[in-house]
């Protein structure tokens, strides 16, 4: 089974946990884990797939170069500059 180091993660992400819930998240987070391996068992019926990436390529659509909006259209809704000033959403 794999084990994840939680604590390390949480440093790396910027997250605080107090003391009693980075030791309920590493149980939760073991659950997971074991949930998630224990689907390597599981028996499709013949011819299903298991991988999601065998869609078949009718569904997928063509990766084809497609003309985007002119540049002067983009522009001539900037303020009097070349560059655009974005709102803030994330505080």
């Amino acid at each position: 089974m794999m084990t994840v180091d939680l604590a390390r993660i949480a440093e790396l992400s910027k997250i605080y946990f107090a003391p009693g819930e980075l030791a309920e998240m590493q149980k939760d987070m073991a659950s997971i884990i074991a949930l998630m391996d224990s689907l390597r068992d599981v028996e499709l019926p013949e011819g299903e797939s298991a991988c999601a990436r065998e869609l078949p390529l009718g569904m997928l659509r063509d990766d084809a170069a497609r003309p985007s909006m002119p540049a002067e259209l983009i522009t001539s809704q900037a303020p009097d500059r070349d560059d655009f000033e974005l709102q803030r959403v994330v505080e």
